[in-house]
């Protein structure tokens, strides 16, 4: 189980609670965001721990990231898989925490 907080269409806000160490916040009883017991957080996956520490899933769109100047996006269609800046920036490959190896 899961403590959930639930913006429910026909009750309003509902919360149920339990020992798991797991928050859920939902929408029309639809997880919207999981935060599990090790602080991982998942937007559109119950299972944030797959995907790393902070995981924003989104089958069929893109996923964007910015910190007000630059802009890198991540999309999948039914044609590939694209990354990328969004923005008039380079996308840089790094290793070694700083160590730049590619752009």
């Amino acid at each position: 189980m899961t403590t959930t907080i639930n913006a429910s269409t026909t009750a309003g806000l509902v919360q149920t609670a339990d020992t798991s160490g797991i928050l859920q916040l939902q929408t029309a009883n639809t997880a919207a965001v999981t935060v599990d017991a090790s602080q991982n957080v998942g937007i559109g996956t119950t299972s944030p721990a797959t995907y790393g520490k902070l995981a924003v899933y989104a089958s069929g769109s893109g996923i964007a990231q910015t910190n007000g100047t630059v802009t890198v996006e991540t999309y999948i269609d039914g044609t590939g898989g694209y990354l990328g800046t969004a923005t008039n920036h380079p996308l840089m490959f790094f290793t070694n925490n700083s160590a730049e190896r590619m752009r």
